[in-house]
């Protein structure tokens, strides 16, 4: 009965572009967030009308992570991730690999689509692969947070593309790299006034310092200055508020461009796939950024819309590397097999569970963590320290239990497993160091004198270069809840 309905669904969507004259293989619209945390999607607390609706109506991963970064701007690697299906320890330019071997955009092409790319910042983030799009542009979306209105340009741009610059006859593979919700978070004062008076609670993970400094390129990075240590909680909230109201901001015009693909009559013809290049931390661990391992630094949202596929959620491990391979199965592309990636659709037509059993991370060369079963452990390598977290007792990373004599074999064994996992990844860094610097974070004056430099109102609020004029409508419902 199941597989019959699923036929069902595939022949009505057919059937669907046929009568509108489109080509029959399935367009690809891929949206890619900025520093977003995966609790910002179904949270009652942020309003986004436009990713419910995705959510309602499609299929959610739970458990996406980026695999990791080896530069402070952890957006670079993650995305040359995405664009390649490999982990950065794979790449050949650092940061960035040049897309000598198989990219999204090349296999798009090979399969006859139009391929559309806009970025936040091209140059820097894709340099290389960029180029590999039938029509891109090198913009730096990153401004346009100071107009209040961050995604609105893109959402032109791309609206323009779907409705009046495409070949109507041939599919496309459109991707946009969206600014938001990166810092600085500007908002328009309509955003901001959506949220004056709505609740903001602080993460379940917020601490007002974290205890360990792993790295001086983990804890003393450029964001993590925007508020001083300890951590107030007042003074987070309202970052977190600015947060989710850049998200809102953001979802108004992920609207527009669904919109946009409803009216060409081409919605039920495309595959639309929400995601982020990692998540943020925003208070959690008492920190601010996301050069960490810790869940919250890496976990992000994951939303799959697709012709004839069924709506609902899976807790499946996965990497955004492996959305590379997935896509190209809902497209009916053959996907590289020189790749990391394994592709989700198994989990998604619900033939498997999971298509991995495990996670492993690697931040620099001195951060590495290994998520199996019931399990997390970390290991700083610089301060020889090794945490250990029971994620089904504990989803939030807030209880070590690796100083407990009770679970000394479970670190061993995590451990044993950490440096197998090294090995399949190619991986050689050291797990220890003869001799550790202190574990401790402390915040010297350098750095306290930093975070008093950078108030809230420098980061976050009403948007320096906004202009009255350009407000937009938020009167419905779905923004009164």
């Amino acid at each position: 009965m199941k597989l019959k309905k699923k036929l069902i669904t595939l022949a009505c969507g057919l059937l669907t572009m046929v009568a509108h004259g489109e080509n029959q293989r399935p367009n690809v619209l891929l949206l890619f967030a900025d520093d977003m945390r995966a609790d910002t999607i179904n949270n009652p607390e942020v309003l986004t009308p436009t990713l419910d609706k995705l959510v309602s109506g499609g299929f959610v991963i739970e458990s996406l992570h980026n695999f990791g970064g080896n530069t402070g701007a952890v957006c670079i690697p993650a995305r040359n991730m995405l664009m390649t299906g490999k982990s950065w320890m794979r790449f050949d330019a650092g940061p960035r690999d040049k897309g000598l071997g198989a990219t999204l955009p090349k296999a798009f092409k090979a399969a006859g689509y139009q391929t559309w790319y806009r970025e936040k910042s091209g140059k820097s983030n894709l340099p290389h692969i960029q180029k590999q799009f039938d029509e891109y542009a090198d913009i730096h979306m990153v401004s346009e947070l100071r107009t209040g209105y961050a995604c609105r340009n893109v959402a032109n741009e791309a609206i323009e593309y779907i409705e009046t610059g495409r070949d109507k006859a041939k599919p496309f593979f459109m991707y946009i790299g969206l600014p938001a919700p990166h810092d600085p978070r500007f908002n328009a004062p309509e955003f901001i006034e959506l949220y004056k008076d709505r609740k903001v609670s602080l993460p379940d993970d917020f601490l007002p310092m974290y205890p360990w400094n792993p790295s001086d390129k983990a804890v003393y990075v450029r964001a993590e200055h925007h508020t001083a240590w300890p951590r107030d909680p007042e003074v987070m909230r309202g970052h977190i508020r600015d947060y989710y109201t850049l998200i809102t901001n953001m979802d108004y015009d992920l609207g527009r461009i669904i919109k946009s693909l409803e009216e060409q009559g081409i919605r039920d013809n495309t595959i639309i796939l929400f995601s982020a290049d990692q998540g943020l931390a925003v208070g959690s661990q008492g920190m601010m950024a996301k050069q960490m391992t810790h869940s919250s630094f890496q976990h992000v949202p994951c939303i799959f819309n697709a012709p004839g596929l069924e709506k609902g959620s899976s807790k499946s491990l996965g990497y955004t590397l492996d959305l590379f391979p997935t896509l190209c199965e809902l497209a009916g592309i053959d996907a590289p097999e020189n790749i990391d990636g394994k592709s989700l659709v198994p989990v998604l037509r619900g033939e498997k569970e999971m298509v991995r059993d495990r996670l492993f991370f690697a931040m620099y060369n001195n951060q590495r963590s290994l998520h199996k079963g019931d399990w997390k452990l970390i290991q700083y390598a610089e301060i020889n320290k090794t945490l250990l977290f029971n994620k089904a007792k504990d989803p939030y990373e807030t209880e070590n239990l690796a100083d407990n004599p009770e679970f000394a074999s479970t670190v061993t064994a995590m451990m044993e497993e950490l440096r197998a996992e090294q090995g399949n990844w190619g991986d050689e860094a050291p797990l220890t160091v003869d001799n550790p610097r202190d574990p401790v974070f402390v915040v010297n004056k350098k750095n306290a004198d930093k975070a008093a430099k950078y108030p809230r109102e420098k980061v976050g609020g009403l948007a320096p270069e906004w202009k009255p004029g350009n407000e937009v409508d938020l009167s419905g419902p779905e923004y009164r809840q």
